[in-house]
């Protein structure tokens, strides 16, 4: 029994032992007492010891009889009157005594819910932290062999192989979507509010996302045939049907734990893949220089997180791999709205992949693919801070508005400060990245590319943190209108800008980066405009400010060492970033704490209103 339970057990049995009705819980205050001590007893009063027959008189309502009734009456009225004031005096103590221990209890309960608060807050945040240091790592692996790929593939591969990869990729990934239904974020959201739903809606959605996987896969293989895609691209379509597969159950078990808030893992198992894969796939290509052999083993590398997440898995679903199609119908209509969302965004980044190779050619492709194989890491790191924030955000959303908006704004200042200055020294340096590692002429003209997308970092990552908040906040909905305007604008604007610059430059894909880097501002503006309240705050603003001077003089000391190598210039750039940070104190103690996600200590009177 708790503290507050025991007190008001104690006023329980003290009201029970001097006859009265435990009061109520509007009476415990001090006019309830006032009203109780001055009104008459409701009971009757009790008879005297003045003989039978007063008794007997009293009893049948007449006056007493004989020489001694005068007496007796006064007498009876004299302890009448002693009886209800005594009544009336225990009352008052009684109702006191239970006021006392109702407001201390109350103060227990608003205590140990204080408490409870200061507790729930750490635990999530730590999660939090620890979700996010567990992917921060392996993306820093993951990183690490992607840009090993990124500087030996193009020694293997022309441009224009590289080119025909991405777009069967790319033309795989519209199935993807479809057979998707957006279930993986509505899954997390689900399982993160309510864990026990694990079991049962993992099972079910493995079980609908192989059926749809497969169904989906010979549509694409069909589709692929009858536009008469040469004999390589149809070949590299349907290996990516097999991963379209391992991917969507992928997807699945990842969206379970990530539910959970186990996030370590599975993040550990994809750094596995990519390693493998990376091996694998540059060996097979030092052999033979085949394309399609190298994509037929960084695909089947995604076979490896499937079986150790399932793993893992196992004992969670046991007893719950029953199929119920209520459940499938559940998960297609609330994954529904994410799927649209997901749809236009895939849509809007990837359709100037098919727009150029239309309008351009497989080359400008494989510049295209290269340019945004540099700027993905950076642009990367912004899907690690929101796949370790959706959950706590989502649990968050309803139940605690400060520690919502509280998460929001860390994420954002987390993300500008990683990407305003790696948007800037990426831009400047990829002129030397590209000498340095020697890169085949026919990929050169994907350097402008790298310096144009490399605009987009920090807006990109602005985008996803509010794309978040508004989808942790259940306005997907919103943020998929704003999606779709995006797409109209970026294939209307692909439609002019590819053959323009295809004419004045002869390089189509400078007008799609150039396209790309526009739509994703008018996203940020639209997700401004429909950010919860509290969220990009002024404090976040001149945080944004700060990080934006330090970038700024970072920018200026690298283009003053323009002579140095590029490994000189990345280190003057971190130091001279870092330092300017902290002079600016865009870097400071309080500013790391915020930026591990930790919500500051916040009064009383703001944990109260949390709690309610």
């Amino acid at each position: 029994m708790g503290r507050a339970e025991h007190l008001t057990e104690v006023a329980w049995q003290t009201v029970q032992r001097h006859g009265q009705p435990p009061p109520e819980a509007d009476e415990c205050s001090a006019g309830a007492v006032a009203r109780q001590a001055t009104s008459p007893s409701p009971t009757r009063a009790e008879p005297l010891r003045g003989g039978v027959g007063n008794a007997a008189s009293s009893e049948n309502g007449q006056p007493p009889t004989g020489p001694r009734g005068d007496g007796d009456q006064s007498s009876r009225a004299h302890a009448i009157r002693t009886g209800q004031t005594n009544r009336a005096t225990r009352n008052v103590v009684t109702l006191l005594f239970a006021h006392v221990a109702t407001s201390a209890a109350s103060v227990v309960r608003r205590r140990d819910r204080s408490q409870r608060v200061h507790a729930i807050r750490p635990n999530r945040t730590n999660r939090v932290s620890r979700n996010l240091a567990s992917l921060f790592l392996s993306q820093l692996a993951t990183w690490a062999i992607a840009i090993v790929m990124v500087v030996f593939v193009p020694h293997f591969l022309a441009a224009s192989q590289f080119g025909v990869l991405q777009f069967a990729t790319t033309f795989v990934s519209y199935f993807v979507l479809v057979a998707g239904l957006g279930t993986g974020t509505f899954l997390v959201k689900v399982v993160a509010r309510d864990p026990p739903l694990l079991g049962v809606y993992v099972f079910n959605a493995l079980l609908m996302k192989v059926v749809l996987a497969v169904s989906f896969s010979a549509v694409a293989i069909v589709l692929a045939r009858s536009l008469g895609y040469p004999h390589q691209t149809f070949v590299i379509v349907e290996i990516a049907c097999v991963g379209m597969i391992l991917f969507l159950v992928n997807d699945v078990l990842g969206a379970g734990l990530q539910g959970i808030e186990q996030m370590g893992r599975p993040a550990a198992w994809t750094v596995v893949q990519a390693y493998v894969a990376a091996i694998v796939g540059l060996a097979v290509l030092a052999q033979g220089r085949d394309v399609v052999k190298f994509a037929l083993v960084t695909t089947l590398a995604a076979a490896i997180p499937v079986v150790a997440n399932a793993a893992h898995l196992r004992a969670r679903l046991r007893g719950s791999m029953r199929l119920d199609l209520r459940v499938w119908r559940t998960i297609a209509i609330g994954g529904f709205p994410f799927l649209l969302g997901a749809g236009v965004l895939l849509i809007y980044g990837t359709i100037d992949i098919p727009l150029l190779q239309a309008m351009a050619g497989s080359a400008t492709v494989g510049w295209y693919a290269l340019a945004y194989a540099w700027v993905t890491p950076a642009a990367g790191f912004s899907s690690l801070v929101v796949k370790a924030t959706l959950p706590s955000l989502s649990a968050s959303a309803h139940t605690a508005s400060h520690e919502f908006t509280e998460l929001a704004n860390n994420a954002i200042r987390l993300v500008m400060f990683v990407g305003l200055p790696a948007s800037a020294g990426i831009a400047l340096v990829a002129p030397d990245i590209f000498a340095l590692f020697h890169y085949q002429a026919s990929f050169w003209p994907a350097i402008p590319l790298i310096r144009i997308l490399a605009l987009h970092i920090p807006i990109v990552g602005m985008d996803m943190v509010l794309g978040t908040v508004l989808i942790a906040n259940d306005k997907q909905r919103q943020w998929t209108a704003i999606g779709c305007v995006a797409a109209v604008v970026n294939v209307v604007a692909n439609l002019f800008a590819i053959p323009l610059t295809v004419h004045a430059f002869h390089n189509g894909a400078i007008g799609a980066a150039v396209v790309t880097v526009a739509t994703e501002g008018l996203m940020m503006v639209g997700a401004i405009r429909l950010r919860p309240a509290g969220v990009l705050n002024r404090a976040t603003l001149s945080y944004i400010a700060r990080c934006t001077l330090a970038t700024l003089v970072m920018a200026a000391t690298i283009i003053a060492v323009g002579g140095t190598s590029v490994v000189l210039k990345i280190a003057i750039g971190v130091l001279v970033y870092a330092g300017s940070a902290l002079a600016l104190r865009a870097l400071s103690v309080r500013d790391l704490r915020s930026l591990a996600l930790s919500p500051s200590q916040s009064p009383p009177h703001e944990l109260e209103r949390v709690e309610q």
